[in-house]
């Protein structure tokens, strides 16, 4: 693919493939950017707050509004938009028994859904299931 678009503009192609090549990569390259500017860092429990710490705006999650924790994958759900594999799962995926939520998890082995009342998120961490008992903890009357 890239030998013959690099042949093309060498020995004179038509400037319909030359803007199709460039159009190729610049796609490309922003699903790259967006996936890098996007993923997760990071996640920070604090006594109020849970922290998405990702390269573009973090997300936070306060504690009160939080309803439920629980282990969770990707699987059996589609990918409405976003990334499955660069940098981790992230953007809007639907699962036929959770509905559509949002996804920033990097190991899917680790990962796990929040759900407040607004929105349902996957995340993941090393040692999950710490973090969910710290959860669990925090807001014991709602979990």
């Amino acid at each position: 693919l890239f030998g013959k678009a690099s042949s093309d503009l060498i020995h004179g192609a038509s400037k319909y493939s030359v803007y199709l090549y460039g159009g190729a990569m610049l796609l490309i390259l922003i699903g790259f950017v967006w996936s890098w500017y996007y993923s997760a860092k990071e996640l920070v429990l604090t006594e109020n707050e849970l922290i998405v710490v990702r390269r573009g705006k973090s997300i936070s999650i306060p504690i009160d509004q939080i309803k439920e924790v629980f282990p969770g994958s990707v699987y059996r759900s589609i990918r409405v938009f976003g990334s499955g594999g660069l940098f981790g799962y992230l953007g809007i995926f639907r699962n036929p028994e959770i509905g559509y939520f949002r996804a920033m998890a990097g190991d899917l082995s680790e990962s796990f859904f929040v759900v407040t009342a607004k929105r349902k998120y996957l995340l993941s961490c090393k040692n999950h299931t710490e973090l969910i008992d710290k959860l669990h903890i925090h807001v014991p009357e709602k979990l």
